[in-house]
């Protein structure tokens, strides 16, 4: 084998409630980083969320290269994509090996590798030292992949039962990928910051795995898997900090799925970050009711200087339904005591909020409205419900979607399976107007982040073409009986 391809196919979004940040294909980059330092392995990364290239110049790239294996990455939106890549692989070099990985990996694993399709091998879950050791195994003749398909590691197009889902124990054997400032700058965060310089991002996982067990919540969604929360050692996220640093990042993001659920964990962090001089700006994703003012205090101390949030309601119903806490009749007081704390720390929040829950009401919508509004947040992103595979509502709904259905999954602004969408998407443009175009926030907000509009005009101008499509929407006549004559009772 002379080569080796990793690819991440772009998602196609139609109707964005808020622009995307690009972020780097983690997991891929690791597994190269393995094979590189232990089998020698040559392998090219195409990322086509970032080059926007077709998948017919992908193929030929492939075969330019010589490329044997074909590892693609890819989630519930990319179905019909990844099969029409694999399937034109297939048709220009038969004996290339396509395996694929990731989100649509794990819970569409049937619809997506089966006999007589053009996929040859799908690995669920964290796949980072499986596909390392099956790659070896293609690699070397002596080893075989049978042996991985009989373990139930791997799930062949020929296998009949699905194959584990795999779970990291020991993160810390995962490697420090290298990366260069170039790389950092093109995959930027697109959220506005109180900052007046050229951001240039650098990503560090601390932890993976979230306890906790929404019920809309799906690893499809995540970046990482298990309930399990599994803690990187922090002298290495110190060493990995420093090298961000000594490379050209600016500022840290931390991209794990939820930084707080260890209390003590986040307090050792932050006090090693702060003996360790780190001195460099970070942020972070957070539940509302894992914080305190003592740990928020102390995480500001450390550098950190903005959190996002799922509020996700401000109905006691829906968060009770959703099991977001044990402690639903409060989640109101909680979110409002949280959002105080910021304020008093000058800590900038984003808050998370999602549309049209199962069961959800017009009385439950209009007290989400009067929570944001009166909490605050610097920025509000509003999404859809949508029911993914994996999630405890997809089970309940006994959803069995085709391959087609799978593909059109998105929480950005679809309400697919909704009794009237358009009421629904009428209605968040409603609560977007109301928080964002009000004369308090306009100003508050070009204060605070002017300097980052002025040095980060491509973030800017992305930013702008949204808040115009917002404005056009808030000024055009609107069917407001699409709104005002239907009874909301959430999904179909």
């Amino acid at each position: 084998m002379n080569c080796l391809a990793f690819i991440r196919v772009a998602r196609k979004y139609t109707e964005d409630c808020f622009p995307r940040d690009v972020i780097p294909p983690f997991f891929l980059m690791q597994v190269k980083e393995l094979i590189k330092a232990k089998y020698q392995i040559p392998s090219i990364l195409i990322d086509q969320r970032l080059e926007k290239t077709v998948l017919s110049d992908i193929v030929n790239e492939l075969i330019f290269m010589n490329c044997g294996i074909a590892v693609i990455s890819a989630d519930s939106g990319h179905l019909d994509d990844c099969i029409k890549l694999c399937g034109e692989i297939k048709k220009r070099k038969a004996s290339m090996i396509s395996i694929v990985v990731g989100h649509a990996a794990t819970y569409c694993t049937q619809q997506l590798c089966y006999e007589g399709g053009p996929i040859d091998y799908a690995i669920r879950g964290e796949y980072q030292v499986v596909l390392t050791e099956m790659i070896r195994s293609i690699s070397e003749p002596t080893e075989s992949i049978v042996r991985y398909i009989e373990n139930g590691m791997i799930f062949a197009s020929t296998s009949k039962e699905l194959s584990r889902l795999h779970i990291i124990k020991n993160i810390d054997d995962l490697p420090l990928v290298p990366k260069t400032k170039q790389e950092m700058k093109q995959y930027h965060n697109i959220m506005p910051v109180p900052c007046s310089h050229r951001l240039i991002w650098g990503r560090v996982f601390a932890t993976y795995g979230c306890p906790n067990s929404c019920a809309f919540c799906t690893q499809t969604i995540r970046r990482t898997y298990g309930n399990e929360y599994r803690k990187r050692d922090i002298a290495r996220i110190i060493d990995e900090i420093q090298y961000l640093k000594n490379i050209g990042a600016n500022i840290i993001e931390f991209a794990d799925d939820n930084f707080s659920s260890s209390r003590q964990y986040v307090m050792d962090l932050c006090n090693r970050m702060i003996t360790s001089k780190v001195n460099v700006k970070w942020g972070i994703h957070v539940r509302v009711d894992d914080v305190d003012y003592e740990m928020l205090s102390l995480i500001k101390r450390a550098g950190c200087f903005y959190v996002r949030c799922g509020v996700e309601s401000g109905s006691s119903n829906i968060i009770k339904k959703i099991g977001k806490t044990r402690h639903a009749d409060s989640w109101r007081q909680q979110t409002r005591q949280f959002f105080s704390y910021t304020k008093q720390l000058g800590i900038m929040t984003s808050a998370c909020i999602i549309l049209g829950m199962p069961g959800e009401t017009r009385e439950d919508v209009i007290q989400t409205k009067e929570l944001i509004m009166s909490v605050e947040p610097d920025i509000v992103k509003i999404h859809s419900f949508c029911s993914y595979p994996g999630s405890k509502f997809y089970d309940e709904m006994k959803m069995d979607l085709s391959r087609e259905d799978l593909s059109l999954l998105s929480h950005h602004s679809s309400y697919l399976w909704h009794k009237d969408a358009d009421a629904w998407r009428y209605l968040e443009n409603t609560i977007t107007t109301a928080f964002y175009f009000r004369l308090k926030y306009i100003l508050r907000h070009g204060a605070r982040f002017m300097g980052f509009y002025l040095f980060n005009m491509r973030c800017t101008i992305v930013l702008m073409k949204y808040i115009f499509r917002i404005a056009l929407l808030a000024v055009l006549p609107r069917k407001k009986e699409c709104f005002l004559n239907k009874d909301f009772s959430g999904v179909n």
